[in-house]
């Protein structure tokens, strides 16, 4: 099998955080700052994808993975005997399926776990309450799942607002949703689910309560949410087990959110405290 190694990717990823740069890795310097970060990276993708070809379309699967942290991957030009890697998802690849059990609950005036009921009311959304062995929270908050009777195939679509003590793969409906697929006599489901996206063409919100900000109407489960420093670099904001990203006060920034499958939005809002501000963008499906 023959590789050709160190092209200007090569370089780039290489010298990701470098000062001083060769000229065919300055070409993945879009900023301009001598400084070839995950930002660069991201906007070279861009740009990349508005012309692709072979070439390009492998760049943008390296790039791809070394945003996803893969940073001792093979760097090699393709050939007639080289196949890409594929982008890397972060927690499960799209479409997994999961099976368990579903029992409901009465919602009442709670707000949730996640503090999302009155979101979900507002938006006409059956609910759950999530097990704490799938996956690591808060990373289920406002996740949005297809639910399926495996004895009948009927489904409803819910959205993740609260916290269950069930086991592995399992779900708390609210009573509504689980009407929706067996009368409420059978009391306990086998079910299968799925992390489908949440539907809306509309971009995130972004809610901030004092220091918190919570974030609204995202297709996907998010997995980190970074600020951009003056100095252009990012720094993680830290997440609490109820959802919200803390130490943020009102004011504009620049995010780099991303979600379980790797997606990245760079946005930039104005955040007002005691509002939710629409932002510019969501994941893509």
């Amino acid at each position: 099998m023959k590789y050709r190694r160190r092209t200007a990717l090569a370089a780039a990823l290489c010298m990701i955080v470098c000062t001083s740069l060769s000229a065919s890795a300055a070409t993945y310097d879009m900023d301009g700052d001598r400084n070839i970060t995950v930002f660069d990276l991201v906007l070279k993708k861009r740009e990349m994808m508005e012309n692709p070809d072979s070439y390009a379309l492998y760049d943008m699967l390296m790039i791809d993975s070394h945003i996803l942290g893969l940073q001792n991957i093979p760097l090699y030009e393709p050939d007639e005997t080289t196949t890409a890697p594929a982008p890397q998802w972060i927690i499960e690849p799209k479409h997994t399926v999961h099976t368990g059990q579903a029992t409901y609950y009465t919602i009442g005036s709670s707000v949730g776990y996640y503090d999302l009921n009155t979101f979900a009311r507002n938006n006409g959304l059956y609910t759950c309450a999530f097990n704490k062995k799938d996956f690591t929270l808060p990373i289920p908050a406002g996740a949005y799942l297809r639910v399926t009777n495996q004895k009948n195939g009927s489904s409803v679509d819910v959205y993740v607002v609260d916290v269950s003590g069930q086991s592995k793969g399992s779900l708390d409906l609210d009573k509504s949703a689980f009407q929706q697929i067996s009368a409420l006599s059978a009391g306990r489901l086998n079910i299968s689910w799925e992390i489908i996206p949440y539907p809306t063409d509309a971009p995130m919100l972004y809610s901030l309560r004092s220091s918190q900000l919570q974030i609204l109407q995202h297709k996907y489960p998010i997995y980190s949410l970074e600020k951009r420093n003056a100095d252009g670099s990012f720094s993680a904001v830290t997440r609490n087990v109820y959802g919200f990203f803390t130490g943020l006060k009102a004011g504009q920034y620049t995010f780099r959110i991303t979600d379980i499958y790797g997606n990245i939005v760079v946005d930039t809002v104005t955040l007002v405290s005691g509002q939710s501000v629409a932002g510019n963008y969501n994941f893509p499906e």
